[in-house]
Order: C-alpha cells, then structure tokens, then sequence
C-alpha cells in the first residue's frame, strides 16, 4: 500500500520536473527569438541602408545616362578623305602647301606636324576629330583644296605627304560649337 500513496507524489515530481524543464524551454525559445527579432532588425536597418544607396547610385546612374545621351548627340562618324601637308618643310610650295606665313594656321595657331590639321567648311576650329589609324586632333587650319569630307594632316616632309596619298579613314567627330 505504500506504493500505492508514492504514485501521486512521483507524479507530481515529474509533472514539476517537466513543468521545470517547460520553463527552462521557454525561457530559452525566448531568448533566442530576442536574439532573432535583433538580428532581424539589425538586417532590416542593412537593407534599408543599401536601399538609400540604391537610390544615390540611380540618381549617379540617371546623370550618367544624360551626359552619354548629350555626348552621343554631339559626336558624327563618318569617312573622311584623309592627306597630309608640309608647309614647314622646305621643298614647301607658296599657295600649294600654305597661304601667309607657313608656320602659321589659319585660326592663328603654331603649325605643329603630326598635330595641325586642316579641315574643310564642314568642320570648325577647334572641332576635335579622331581619326582612325592616327589618333586625336584639333581642327585649326583650312586649305584651298581642302574641301567638304576632307582632313589634311600636317606632315614633317612632302615626301611623307606624299607616301602617304590619299586614304579613306573613319572619322568621329565632336563638334565644339553645338
């Protein structure tokens, strides 16, 4: 019979050691849904972050767009007849190779070969031209026989003009005055 009154106290000592361990289990579902409602939050502050950093970098991305958008709009390829010119070399002919002084450029600027070119009415000084095969160049001369489509590349020697004739090249060109 002794055993028999033992029951309920086993009983109510596992029902308190499961009551125990419930707790102890809540307690620490608690703590760790803390843990995670922080991590939560501390994620939540991250996106934000990165999306105010979204938004500056379309707003750069946008400014970006336009000045390509403007920069397209002030470019032209195209092909242009390409020769050279020697106005400083002294096989140099009065009114073939240069008008005035030949070390001058008609907009006023100092002849320099390999850079100086001249162009015809279709482009104007200071239109910067690239040239396939030769590179960056400034417009700052004319020439009487340089006409519309036409580049001449002032050279070191008639002899270089002259091996080089006259190519067809593509040309980009950016207007200054638009």
């Amino acid at each position: 019979m002794k055993s028999h009154h033992l029951e309920p106290v086993v009983c109510a000592l596992l029902l308190g050691a499961i009551f125990i361990a419930l707790v102890i289990k809540i307690s620490l579902l608690d703590s760790k849904n803390d843990e995670l409602k922080e991590e939560i939050r501390y994620y939540e502050h991250k996106v934000e972050h990165i999306e105010d950093n979204n938004k500056e970098l379309e707003k750069e991305l946008d400014a970006l767009k336009d000045t390509i958008n403007k920069l397209i709009d002030t470019l032209e390829l195209g092909y242009y007849k390409i020769t050279k010119y020697a106005p400083l070399c002294e096989e140099a002919i009065p009114g073939w190779d240069y008008s005035g002084d030949p070390s001058i450029t008609a907009s006023g600027d100092k002849v320099i070969p390999g850079d100086t070119v001249a162009a015809g009415p279709d482009l104007s000084f200071g239109d910067v031209v690239y040239i396939e095969g030769i590179g960056r160049r400034i417009v700052n001369d004319r020439g009487g026989r340089v006409g519309t489509g036409h580049i001449d590349v002032a050279t070191h020697s008639k002899q270089q003009a002259q091996e080089w004739g006259v190519r067809s090249r593509k040309v980009l060109v950016k207007r200054v005055g638009e």
